[in-house]
């Protein structure tokens, strides 16, 4: 990635920029920022590889066949609960 002479430029940049006295306080930052950092995205990454979970919603009635023989999805259960929210509407009205 870098080579020495590139490395040891930004040691000198750094100590003369920051001082020799806050360099270490720095440094011990920004190691933690990048571990943080580390530890954030291979969380992300091992949430990401985890299967994705299929729902079992609540039926009414008339699916109760159908959801008891298959798994459902997300978007079917969306779909369901606003077919369910739009015929309690149109019996409430």
């Amino acid at each position: 990635m870098f080579n020495f002479s590139e490395i040891i430029f930004i040691a000198v940049l750094a100590l003369i920029l920051i001082g020799p006295r806050q360099l270490p306080e720095v440094a011990r930052n920004i190691g933690r920022l990048l571990n943080e950092f580390r530890r954030a995205s291979d969380t992300l990454f091992a949430e990401l590889k985890k299967p994705q979970i299929k729902i079992q919603p609540n039926v009414t009635e008339k699916n109760t066949e159908k959801s008891a023989e298959k798994n459902t999805t997300l978007s079917e259960v969306l779909n369901a609960t606003k077919t369910i929210t739009k015929n309690k509407d149109e019996s409430n009205s």
